[in-house]
């Protein structure tokens, strides 16, 4: 994926970052990254490899669990959002 353009002023939600081949990338090029990742042993390796980002917040647990989801919607889904398949 180093060839897409990312917006270098965007927020991203990965759902389900596994070991963070694919977050780390988001971190070098995005401004903020919320990854979800439903393992917990998976998260913690997760946000061990992605220590030295200060722009990744790794939340261990389902994504469609309330919890996670309210977190999202609060911090990230007042401006229009995009999503990249």
């Amino acid at each position: 994926m180093y060839w897409y353009d990312f917006n270098a002023d965007a927020s991203v939600l990965e759902i389900g970052g596994g070991y963070g081949a694919v977050t780390s990338l988001f971190c070098e090029k995005c401004r903020e990254v919320t990854v979800t990742e439903r393992n917990k042993e998976r998260a913690v390796v997760l946000s061990e490899r992605l220590r030295d980002y200060d722009n990744v917040t790794v939340l261990s647990g389902d994504f469609f669990d309330n919890s996670i989801f309210l977190y999202w919607s609060e911090q990230f889904l007042l401006p229009p959002v995009s999503a990249v398949y």
